[in-house]
């Protein structure tokens, strides 16, 4: 298993002869703006699949240089998101 491309949001993992496009899991560490903490400890208890990464496809491994527009469009779709909701 190794992480091929990453970006805050999605990574890319190889397994064998696939390589898996994940959506990242919150991180239970992660600080607001005003400097608090935006979990804690009970979050991760009651509401584990907030914090997994979720697999939402695979490409085959010998496909590894679309990663690059994958990655690429991704990064669009993010900044579209926030876009809308800033909006």
């Amino acid at each position: 298993m190794k992480i091929l491309k990453q970006i805050s949001t999605h990574k890319a993992i190889k397994h064998g002869n696939l390589i898996t496009i994940y959506a990242n899991g919150f991180n239970v560490n992660t600080i607001a703006p005003d400097g608090s903490k935006l979990f804690n400890s009970d979050d991760v208890t009651k509401y584990p699949h907030w914090f997994k990464d979720e697999p939402l496809y695979s490409i085959p491994a010998s496909h590894e240089d679309d990663l690059f527009a994958i990655f690429e469009r991704l990064k669009e779709n993010n900044l579209y998101n926030l876009a809308e909701i800033n909006a």
